[in-house]
């Protein structure tokens, strides 16, 4: 009797100290998933504490997109670049963009942010466009900047004055906008489900949309499809290219479609 619960106890020792093995290996797996270095060989080292989802370049400043901050990097010497600021914003930065001495980020639900870099070393916030639905893109017209914030439209602002955004313009939009291109006197629409619309900007205060088309994302009858979103598009030339996005039993896959016009 005495053997057999002898044998039973180192069992439950031998089970628990396993299970204690397993469990740290989990936390240890935990707390480096997000720690990554970067291949750039900074001297204190890069490391991403989040998702880089933009970047932009200005002369030998980079301006990186990591979560909810904007950071800035001297990238003068590229194998050693060095992180000068942070720039805190209210959202998750989704795109960033340049011109001139203003720089320009897409930050989610926070809205879309307009900083001064015309003192590289001491960027500073000028104005906040506040987001109705998911600001994930913009772009620049002249002085017009078009406001890609998902569901809610797309919006035109005037920027001429930087430190007071005026809106001007409204697109309203059956979809979730993901993508904003801009080219020549149009803009292209990439809303998820519901395809790819073409707007008319000639006259940025009355945008008149002049074509509406879904791209057929049929699949072969083995794969049963649960979801379908047209994420990004963009023009070279005469042709439209588009990103199918499809989630299904087998996976995620990506397919392009171009289209001529």
């Amino acid at each position: 009797m005495n053997v057999k619960y002898t044998k039973l106890f180192l069992v439950l020792v031998l089970g628990l100290a396993v299970s204690w093995h397993i469990y740290q290996l989990v936390l240890q797996k935990k707390d480096t998933a997000f720690n990554i270095q970067a291949v750039s060989a900074a001297p204190e080292g890069i490391y991403l504490r989040a998702t880089l989802n933009a970047v932009a370049i200005k002369q030998n400043l980079c301006y990186v997109g990591l979560g909810g901050e904007i950071q800035l990097w001297d990238i003068a010497d590229v194998r050693q670049p060095r992180k000068l600021k942070d720039l805190a914003t209210g959202g998750i930065v989704m795109e960033l963009g340049v011109q001139g001495e203003l720089l320009f980020a897409a930050c989610g639900c926070a809205g879309l942010y307009i900083f001064d870099i015309s003192d590289p070393l001491n960027p500073y916030k000028l104005s906040v466009f506040t987001s109705q639905d998911w600001v994930s893109a913009f772009a620049l017209h002249g002085k017009y900047l078009y406001v890609a914030d998902g569901k809610a439209g797309c919006f035109v602002l005037d920027i001429v004055d930087p430190t007071h955004p005026k809106e001007i313009s409204h697109l309203a939009n059956s979809g979730r906008i993901q993508d904003i291109f801009i080219h020549n006197s149009y803009a292209y629409l990439a809303c998820g489900e519901e395809g790819l619309r073409i707007i008319d900007i000639f006259d940025d205060k009355h945008p008149q949309e002049i074509s509406h088309f879904k791209i057929d994302f049929t699949d072969t009858p083995d794969q049963k499809t649960q979801n379908i979103f047209l994420e990004h598009q963009y023009r070279s030339g005469r042709c439209i290219y588009t990103w199918k996005i499809c989630i299904s039993g087998l996976g995620r896959s990506r397919f392009i479609h171009c289209r001529y016009i």
